[in-house]
């Protein structure tokens, strides 16, 4: 039996971020009906506009059939240069930051209530229309989610992928398996000659997770150490130097860690740090985030294989609950010997062909014309 098209067009109202508080009743019906992902909940969405509102000033659009929302999303404007020309971008939810400060959502999407998302699409891409624009930045998208996909073939889409590796402990719970079995020969090998090596100087190795709010705080302050002192070795900063992106975690800890939705699990070898974990648990999955290590002289003992074996075996033996382990985006080696699935995630840049798109191309084709006589 086919079904019935709905009745009614799509109207869109735009609201100023500050009305957040009497838009949040219809977010929370639209995320927990469109099934989507903890970085579109509102306690990631409310911390997210309470650092970064002010700054950025993001509009919220609500979609509606006949009265009844049925769609929802953020807007942010902002000019990002690009070869001294100042490109006018608006991107889709909780992104815009800087760099430096960026929070990086992912599994991403338009949220949309079963059976309206092509008819809120359409309504989204009608509103962009109206406005001045010259990309519009679809990040951290889910590649099977179609609303990413827009009509006009007069605009051009850049698209770069990302596989998300990740454990499906469901599977191996049901069917009896050990997860350290899943795992290569070479890598058993690494984590068992690690584990053994830490016990060896400093004794047993375990993992523990924090009692309370403030067990939790600790923990992550301990981790955003690690975390800048690996990266300071390679001469970065990382991201816990930006005091917007610390800022942020800190309130989402203190938003969601009474829910359990968010966790920071740290290892330990007798008194010495391993490392540590920063993960977000919703709809049973559990989503990796940041992480900090104590790294050794030795590079045969790997901190980070030993501190996500720990983890996973962890949720895998003490929280049924927890269906997959997600190292979230990105194709680091680790994640590869750790997991054996993937999903795919998109960043999607639709370019209007308008002047400054063009002056853009125009400038990288002097730059690659001329590299090439050179």
């Amino acid at each position: 039996m086919s079904r019935l098209p709905y009745k009614g067009e799509i109207q869109t109202t735009a609201y100023y971020w500050k009305q957040w508080s009497h838009l949040r009743h219809c977010w929370q019906m639209l995320f927990e009906q469109s099934h989507a992902s903890f970085f579109l909940s509102c306690e990631w969405v409310e911390t997210w506009l309470e650092i970064f509102g002010e700054q950025l000033e993001p509009e919220v659009l609500v979609f509606a059939r006949d009265g009844d929302p049925v769609g929802a999303c953020l807007l942010v404007h902002r000019n990002s240069w690009r070869k001294c020309v100042p490109i006018r971008r608006i991107y889709l939810n909780c992104a815009g930051e800087d760099n430096a400060d960026g929070t990086c959502i992912e599994y991403n999407r338009l949220m949309c209530l079963p059976g309206h998302g092509t008819d809120v699409a359409g309504a989204l891409w009608r509103y962009l229309l109206k406005d001045t624009w010259d990309e519009f930045v679809l990040p951290g998208m889910e590649a099977q989610d179609r609303t990413q996909r827009f009509p006009d073939g007069a605009f051009r889409a850049v698209v770069s992928q990302r596989p998300s590796w990740y454990i499906d402990l469901d599977v191996l719970r049901r069917n009896g398996l050990r997860y350290e079995n899943t795992l290569s020969p070479n890598v058993r090998q690494q984590i068992r000659r690690s584990i053994r090596r830490y016990e060896e100087i400093s004794g047993p190795i375990s993992l523990q997770s924090p009692v309370d709010g403030a067990g939790a705080f600790r923990f992550l302050d301990e981790l955003a150490k690690l975390h800048r002192k690996s990266w300071s070795g390679r001469g970065k900063l990382g991201v816990f130097a930006s005091e917007q992106f610390r800022r942020f975690h800190e309130r989402l800890i203190e938003r969601v860690f009474p829910k359990d939705r968010a966790h920071v699990l740290r290892v330990i070898a007798g008194d010495q740090v391993v490392g540590l974990l920063y993960s977000f648990l919703y709809a049973g999955r559990v989503y990796f985030y940041q992480s900090g290590f104590a790294y050794q002289e030795d590079n045969r003992i790997k901190p980070g294989l030993v501190a996500h074996f720990l983890a996973i075996n962890h949720y895998l033996a003490n929280r049924p609950d927890v269906l997959e382990y997600d190292f979230l985006a990105g194709d680091s080696q680790y994640k590869r010997s750790l997991a054996k699935s993937q999903r795919t995630i998109i960043w999607t840049l639709v370019q209007r062909p308008t002047a400054r798109v063009r002056t853009v191309e125009f400038l990288r084709w002097v730059r690659n014309r001329y590299a090439r006589t050179d």
